[in-house]
C-alpha cells in the first residue's frame, strides 16, 4: 500500500534532518526523506523488527515532520511536545491489559479520530505493540485503517511481524528495521546515557528493553532500589523476620518511583494540551491514567523482582564454576559469600520464590506482601536448614 498522504509537506519545504535521529537504519531514513521529498506518505505504517529505540525515533521523526508547522523543525514547540510525547495531536497508544489492549481503548481511538486536530493540520497515532491486538480490539481498528480521515496517520510498532493480524498487515505500509548486534545496543544506550558498559549490561538485565533500559539508567533513584534490594540479598541469611519486614515495606516505597516519574508526565500532558481535554473529555482520559499507573506500579515490583534474579543467578553461576559469566561485578564478593555457604538445591529454592513473586505480582497480590514472602523464602532457601527467627 502506497497510498499518498493528503497532509503531506511540499518538497521544497521538507526539512532534511528531521531523520537523521534514526541510528543504524540508512535504508529507513533514506526511504523516509524520498517519500516527503516526493510528497508520497502513507497513511498507514507497520514499523517491524527488534531495533526498538530507532523504531520510536522514526515514529517521533514522522510525527514532527507531519505536525510541525516547518515541517520538522526540531525546534518549535511542536517538534519539543512530540519528543516529550506531550502533543495534543500526536497520540501514543500502548497496551493496558495484563495480557493486550483493551477494547475500551480502541473504542476511544476511534472516538478520536473523528475529531479535527487541536492546532496542527494533520493527527498521528502511535500503537505499541500491535501484534497483542486480538481479534475483538482489533476489528474495532480495521475499518479506520482502510479508510481513515483526512489527515491523519497512523504508526504501528512490532517486535513480530508474524503475530501481526494479516487484515492489519495489508492496510499498511510495510517498514522493516533491521535488528542491532549486542555491541551496538549496547553502544547505543551508553551513548544516549553516558552510563558505564557494565551498568549498561545490566539495565539490559534488569529490563529486557532498550528504552526501559534508557529510563532505567536516567532515573538516579531507581538505581538506588536496585542497590538497596542487591545489598538486603547479601545481609538476607543475618537478618531477622522484622528487619525483612522493614525492608519490603522500603522496597515497595521505592517501587513507586516509576508511578511518581508517570505522575508528573501525565501532569504535564494535562497542563499543556487543556484545549485536548475539553474537547475529548477528561473522564476517558482520567481512566487511561488510573490504568497507565497500575501497570507502572506492577513494572517497578517486577523489576525489583528481576534484581533479585540476576543476583541469585550469579550465585548460581559462581555454585557451578561459572564465575565469569556474573553480571554484578561489584556484587561479586557477596555472591561468592553465600555460593559457598549455601546448597547448590537452596539456590534453585530461592530462584523458585522469585518467579513465584512474579507471577504473584501478576495476579494482583498485594505487593508488600509478595516481597516479603519472596525475602523470607529466599532466606530460608540459603540457610537451609533455616536460621532461627
Amino acid at each position: 500500500m502506497t497510498n499518498a498522504h493528503p497532509a503531506s509537506a511540499p518538497s521544497s519545504e521538507v526539512t532534511s534532518t528531521v531523520f537523521d535521529c534514526i541510528a543504524h537504519q540508512e535504508r529507513v531514513k533514506s526511504y523516509f526523506e524520498a517519500c516527503a521529498r516526493d510528497n508520497k506518505l502513507s497513511h498507514a505504517y507497520l514499523f517491524s523488527g527488534t531495533a526498538d529505540t530507532d523504531m520510536h525515533a522514526a515514529a517521533r521523526a514522522l510525527a514532527q515532520l507531519l505536525v510541525c508547522p516547518q515541517h520538522g523543525c526540531g525546534h518549535c514547540h511542536d517538534c519539543s511536545w512530540v519528543l516529550k510525547d506531550t502533543h495534543p495531536d500526536v497520540h501514543h497508544i500502548s497496551p493496558e491489559g495484563s495480557s493486550g489492549y483493551l477494547v475500551d481503548q480502541l473504542r476511544d481511538l476511534i472516538a478520536d479520530v473523528s475529531l479535527r486536530p487541536v492546532r496542527s493540520q494533520a493527527k498521528v497515532y502511535i500503537i505499541e505493540k500491535v501484534e497483542l491486538l486480538f481479534a475483538a480490539s482489533a476489528n474495532a481498528l480495521l475499518k479506520t485503517l482502510e479508510e481513515p480521515p483526512e489527515a491523519t496517520t497512523f504508526i504501528l510498532l512490532t517486535n513480530n511481524r508474524e503475530s501481526v493480524l494479516s487484515t492489519i498487515v495489508s492496510r499498511c505500509q510495510i517498514v522493516p528495521f533491521r535488528p542491532l548486534n549486542a555491541d551496538e545496543a549496547l553502544g547505543s544506550l551508553m551513548s544516549a546515557t553516558n552510563a558505564s558498559e557494565s551498568d549498561a549490561r545490566l539495565a539490559f538485565e534488569l529490563t529486557h528493553d532498550y528504552l526501559r533500559a534508557q529510563e532505567f539508567l536516567e532515573s538516579s533513584a531507581r538505581q538506588y532500589a536496585l542497590k538497596l534490594m542487591l545489598t538486603n540479598l547479601a545481609q538476607l541469611p543475618r537478618m531477622s523476620s522484622w528487619e525483612i519486614i522493614k525492608s519490603a515495606v522500603q522496597l515497595c516505597k521505592l517501587a513507586q518511583v516509576p508511578v511518581e516519574e508517570l505522575k508528573g508526565v501525565q501532569e504535564e500532558q494535562r497542563r499543556e494540551s487543556e484545549e485536548y481535554l475539553f474537547r475529548q473529555g477528561t473522564k476517558r482520559l482520567e481512566e487511561r491514567h488510573k490504568r497507565e499507573l497500575s501497570q507502572s506500579e506492577r513494572s517497578g515490583m517486577i523489576e525489583l523482582i528481576h534484581a533479585a534474579q540476576i543476583f541469585l543467578r550469579d550465585v548460581l553461576m559462581i555454585t557451578t564454576g561459572a564465575a565469569s559469566s556474573v553480571v554484578l561485578d561489584s556484587f561479586e564478593q557477596h555472591s561468592t559469600q553465600l555460593a559457598h555457604s549455601s546448597s547448590l538445591s537452596g539456590i534453585l529454592a530461592a530462584l523458585e520464590a522469585c518467579e513465584q513473586a512474579h507471577d504473584d505480582i501478576a495476579r494482583n497480590i498485594t505487593p508488600q506482601l509478595v516481597i516479603e514472602t519472596m525475602l523470607i523464602t529466599i532466606k530460608e532457601a540459603l540457610t537451609c536448614p533455616p536460621l532461627s527467627r
